[in-house]
């Protein structure tokens, strides 16, 4: 997943409407519980017990961040992305094929799989239940288990670019987005077909489906992030151009109740050598009530910095992780 230096956990402690201050609804978490590494991906299994993964390991607190363990884990590769079916029971996916699996709510992991180095990286890892799961990464790598990871098997991908994200709504239908590419299935990825009417996938960020027809996708093209979606099933896309929004992954509580995170943009938007940037940016939450057709936002002001994973637990706690090396 995309990173950068540092590292910061928020978590709201009851949703009343997100726009509005800060100080009411986010309480700072400390302290950090590994060096100035940033988070790979972030779980609330509730409001004391947050799992989060770095470079460095696996991290757990059950004291809403005041103490932090390390997990014991079998596998020194770092881990990108975890999947919980349930406080006990997850899955992590990260660098050489790693899949990980915890039954014991994230003290312990298991490997199930791995493989030699510089063998492609696993970034994106999604289960419907304690035993059907897809774990998706680099160079099109798409691999599937229906028995809780004791066998994982590839499936076919019909494409060399790297997935990011994958999501399904139920056991047999399910997406995949990842650079310029966007995949479907219809029978648990027995087939992947590419969506060839979806534009602006450049770099695609995250996919988050309702059920067969409706998903929405996050991506960056040369106008920005965008957000698309489909309630056809793919044959159709509307985009929703986030202009200043520069947002990096997603997270529903139902079909219509929702929130995503990264950074909000403004001041002067200028051009080098080196790139373009926004002159004054901080972190940000959006939150949609009607199944992200409208967003309420709030900033988190003069942070300075992004907001690069968010989970939603229940309707009262959500939690997020980013940048500049401190937590709340």
């Amino acid at each position: 997943m995309k990173k950068s230096t540092s590292t910061l956990i928020l978590i709201l402690c009851f949703v009343s409407g997100i726009n509005r201050t800060i100080a009411q609804d986010w309480v700072k978490q400390s302290p950090v519980p590994t060096g100035y590494t940033p988070f790979n991906d972030i779980y609330c299994a509730d409001i004391n017990t947050i799992i989060i993964s770095s470079e460095e390991g696996i991290f757990k607190t059950k004291d809403r961040g005041s103490s932090w363990n390390k997990s014991v884990t079998a596998n020194s590769n770092p881990v990108s992305e975890f999947c919980f079916v349930n406080a006990q029971t997850g899955w992590a996916v990260g660098r050489n094929h790693t899949i990980l699996k915890t039954s014991d709510g994230g003290d312990t992991w298991i490997t199930q799989k791995e493989s030699a180095s510089d063998m492609p990286d696993l970034i994106s890892v999604y289960f419907v239940d304690v035993n059907k799961g897809w774990a998706v990464g680099e160079k099109g790598t798409i691999f599937y288990t229906s028995n809780g990871g004791a066998n994982w098997n590839e499936q076919v991908s019909t494409t060399a670019s790297n997935l990011t994200a994958v999501h399904f709504a139920d056991a047999q239908n399910g997406y995949c987005v990842g650079t310029n590419i966007a995949l479907k299935t219809s029978n648990g990825g027995a087939v992947w077909d590419s969506i060839p009417n979806i534009t602006g996938l450049n770099t695609s960020k995250d996919v988050f489906c309702f059920d067969a027809d409706t998903c929405l996708v996050i991506s960056k093209s040369s106008s920005g992030k965008e957000l698309q979606r489909t309630t056809d099933g793919g044959a159709n896309w509307t985009t929703q151009n986030l202009s200043s929004w520069w947002i990096e992954e997603m997270d529903f509580i139902n079909s219509k109740h929702g929130y995503m995170a990264g950074m909000c943009a403004y001041g002067t938007y200028t051009c080098d050598e080196w790139g373009c940037s926004w002159s004054d940016y901080d972190m940000a939450i959006w939150e949609t009530e009607d199944g992200g057709i409208s967003w309420n936002r709030t900033i988190l002001q003069n942070t300075n910095d992004y907001l690069y994973d968010i989970h939603v637990t229940d309707e009262n706690i959500v939690c997020a992780s980013g940048t500049d090396g401190y937590m709340v």
